[in-house]
Parts: structure tokens; C-alpha cells; sequence
């Protein structure tokens, strides 16, 4: 039995969806294809960008993907010193899961539908929910912020 290993690029803390997709197109441009406004095609691997708009301290912002499982990058835009951004895994089927993979310590991950008091204070929480088939991203870190969210499929 023979293992192939791949390379694999994490981007650092702090890096753009937009920095992730120009990565990408710069080492995949032959085969990249526009499939939607939201969702890029590369040679098989999908990029799918959401921006949650503003989120308020104590408060969810909750969104149905377009794939059950994934990776993801979450980050927030233009924050005034917040270190907020990991890679994380996620199952959204019968059993849903969450992994936190690489990243900063106020990224939290749970399962299940969060309310907005939930997940620990002076963090972000992310949770893949079975039930309605939805990612939560619950703000605990004291402000309203907006986050930039990057599917890898």
C-alpha cells in the first residue's frame, strides 16, 4: 500500500477569504471555473464565501451551507485588535460535529443551535446544528463585529 502526501497550505491568522481564493486561482488558474457568485469551482474543491454582516455582543448569526460537510475559515473583518480566526471541521447529517483545527483560543466549537448566551463569554462559538441543518456563529466577545466565513468543500 503506497500513502500519497500532499502538501497542505494553512493559511496564518488573519488571512482573507479574498487572500485564500487569489492563492488558489494563482496555483490552480488552469483549472478554475465560476460556478456561482458565491461559490468557486477548483479542479474539484469549492470555495464558498459568506459575510455575516454585523453581528451583535450576545447575539447568533445562523446560515444553512451548501455542503453537510466541510472545512472552514472564519475571521473577523476589520477588527480593532481582536484576534479571532481559525480553521475549523464541521458535520452538519444525522450526527452533527465540530472541530477546532488551528487558530486563536477565542474560537470556540459546541453542536447543536446556540441562542446567544450559550458558548463561553469573550468568545466566538461556532456549532453545526443536525436538527435544522444550520452553522451558528454566536458573538460573546463584547462588541458587534462582522465576520468573513470561507468554505472549503
Amino acid at each position: 500500500m503506497t500513502i500519497q502526501r500532499r502538501k497542505l497550505w494553512v493559511p496564518p491568522i488573519g488571512t482573507s477569504p479574498d487572500d485564500v481564493a487569489e492563492w488558489l486561482q494563482m496555483h490552480y488558474r488552469d483549472h478554475v471555473q465560476e460556478s456561482s457568485a458565491r461559490i468557486q469551482d477548483f479542479s474539484g474543491y469549492k470555495i464558498e464565501s459568506i459575510d455575516t454582516g454585523e453581528v451583535a455582543d450576545d447575539a447568533v448569526y445562523s446560515y444553512t451551507p451548501t455542503f453537510p460537510i466541510g472545512s472552514m475559515i472564519i475571521h473577523v473583518k476589520e477588527s480593532a485588535g481582536i484576534a479571532v480566526s481559525a480553521l475549523l471541521a464541521y458535520r452538519i447529517t444525522t450526527t452533527h460535529a465540530s472541530a477546532h483545527i488551528s487558530g486563536a483560543a477565542t474560537v470556540e466549537v459546541a453542536t447543536g443551535a446556540l441562542t446567544g448566551t450559550d458558548g463561553n463569554d469573550a468568545v466566538v462559538t461556532v456549532s453545526p446544528n443536525s436538527a435544522d441543518g444550520k452553522i451558528y456563529i454566536e458573538n460573546r466577545l463584547g462588541d458587534s463585529l462582522q465576520f468573513q466565513i470561507t468554505h472549503l468543500l
